[in-house]
């Protein structure tokens, strides 16, 4: 965890003793270990939900196999159609023998794109069907949504006006911070997953109108450096979220057409 926050990273390949890639362990996988998703019986059944037991495990439990990568003379096209194909935000980059060379993400790709985006507006191609958070839930609460759904990211909103966003990165900086074995009672790591979502969540929202074009809304996320931004309209309400994705997959669609 701690490498993925000194580093920005979401995903991180796991390489064996000669670098060669053994899987692959993401920022939801570690939401799912901490109660999430099935992974938590692991601390429950092994761990007894002993915090620092629990920190001890070896990534490998947690790590996924059969890692779908690029290799390092890949075309980006064929890259791109492994991200959207298969729901993949990231690819670790190897040689023929699988030595692991790098990772490229949607972000990266986006950078090369930057100034040929689609000009259209961020309405167009953003996702509407949001899955919300209230402030009131609790952080393992919000842990079993991120997983049960498939998201990387939650607006918190009262009355539809978001107030702020938490996203599996959020959760493995708290993880990876002092504040849950402060919080951890007896050494059980109940007490540091019941903390209140905004102790966790970022409380500034960054957002884009739904007005705004592509290239806005990019600018924006490279400038707070995020995946995805809240889409309001011109009274604050919640109206969908625009994810680095949503970009790629309208410039592809757009590049198809012409």
């Amino acid at each position: 965890m701690d490498i993925m926050v000194e580093n920005g990273l979401r995903r991180i390949p796991v390489a064996d003793a000669e670098n060669r890639l053994n899987g692959i362990v993401t920022a939801t996988d570690i939401v799912n270990y901490f109660g999430g998703g099935e992974y938590y019986k692991i601390i429950v059944n092994k761990h007894k939900e002993n915090i620092y037991s629990a920190f001890n495990e070896s990534i490998s439990s947690i790590m996924t196999k059969g890692v779908i990568k690029a290799y390092y003379y890949d075309k980006i096209t064929n890259i791109l159609e492994k991200m959207i194909k298969f729901n993949i935000g990231g690819l670790p980059v190897v040689l023929e023998d699988e030595r692991i060379v790098g990772i490229i993400t949607e972000a990266d790709v986006l950078k090369q794109i930057t100034g040929n985006v689609p000009e259209i507006k961020v309405k167009e191609a953003m996702n509407e069907n949001v899955i919300t958070a209230t402030p009131n839930l609790s952080l393992i609460d919000i842990m079993k949504i991120i997983v049960n759904e498939g998201v990387r990211r939650l607006p918190l909103v009262i009355k539809n006006k978001p107030i702020g966003m938490i996203s599996a990165m959020d959760i493995v900086r708290y993880l990876s911070s002092s504040e849950p074995f402060r919080r951890a009672i007896g050494g059980s790591i109940r007490p540091c997953l019941e903390v209140k979502i905004t102790d966790v969540s970022s409380p500034q929202v960054i957002s884009v109108n739904e007005n705004a074009y592509l290239e806005d809304a990019l600018d924006i996320m490279f400038k707070k450096d995020v995946g995805g931004l809240i889409v309001t309209d011109d009274k604050g309400q919640l109206k969908g979220i625009i994810t680095e994705r949503d970009i790629l997959i309208s410039a592809i669609i757009e590049k198809e057409v012409s």
